[in-house]
This record gives structure tokens, sequence and C-alpha cells, in this order.
């Protein structure tokens, strides 16, 4: 308005101001917000280096006894219990037969097929171990599989 010769309201002088005082806010405010941001992520990854360090004795512990379980040998019969139905299972090939279901990997994966819920297989099925003459939990199988591999 200056350059045109025309005379600058004062209140329009002042709203000028107002706004380049708010825009220099604004820009302070974006830059302590990308100062802090930076900070945190700084922070963060320091403590992420440290925790990579500093494995807990217990989890250190536990990752080197760790003992990877499979089925159980080719030929056991297995059974689960279900709403009152009997589903019953052979092992072959490492893996869990099932007529009318199919093959499973593990007996977790085997329950969920059954049961159409999630669950923790080595609590539902029952093995029949060749040569054992009964049946045990699979569960209890495995953790005397465990108890026999930490042994050696």
């Amino acid at each position: 308005m200056q350059k045109k010769g025309l005379t600058v309201p004062p209140e329009l002088m002042q709203l000028k101001l107002a706004l380049l005082s708010d825009c220099d806010a604004v820009g302070k405010m974006n830059s302590l917000r990308k100062e802090f941001i930076d900070n945190i992520h700084r922070i963060f990854s320091f403590q992420t280096a440290n925790k990579k360090k500093t494995i807990p004795h217990t989890l250190r512990k536990r990752s080197m006894i760790k003992i990877s379980i499979s089925l159980p040998p080719d030929g056991t019969l297995c059974k689960f219990n279900y709403k009152n139905a009997l589903y019953e299972g052979k092992i072959k090939d490492r893996q869990i037969f099932i007529e009318g279901f199919g093959l499973f990997s593990s007996f977790s994966s085997a329950s969920v097929k059954i049961s159409s819920t999630s669950r923790n297989g080595w609590l539902d099925w029952e093995l029949w171990i060749p040569g054992s003459g009964q049946w045990i939990l699979a569960d209890i199988w495995r953790k005397k599989q465990t108890e026999r591999k930490q042994d050696i």
C-alpha cells in the first residue's frame, strides 16, 4: 500500500506485526519440536544399544540350554478327546496323520484344526509310544525328553 502512495491504517500495521510475530513463534516451536524429536530418537537408540549389550543373566542361561523337542518317533499312536469325540492319529515321517484331517507338523496345529480354537496341543494329545505299554500326555513325554537331553 505504501508503494502505491496509500496510507496504511495503524490497525493493519498491528495485524502485520502480530502475524510476523506469530510466524516467528511457530518457527521457533517447529525448531523446538524437531530438536525434541531428535533427542527422543537419540535417547531411545542409546537405550536400545545398551540393552543389546546387557542381556539379563537368566535369559542368557536359558538360551544356552534351549533344547528343541520335535514330535515323538514314527509309529507313535496319538489320541485327543474333544467335546466327547475321540480323534486318533499316528506319527508318520515326523508328522501327525489324522484320518479325515490330514498331516500336521505339530500337536497344536492338529488341535486347532479339530477344535477351531487356539490351543496348546502338547496339553491335548496323549501318546502311545511303541513298546511303552501306556498312554502318556504329550507334554509329559516332551518334559521327559528335555530332562534326558539336559543330562547328556
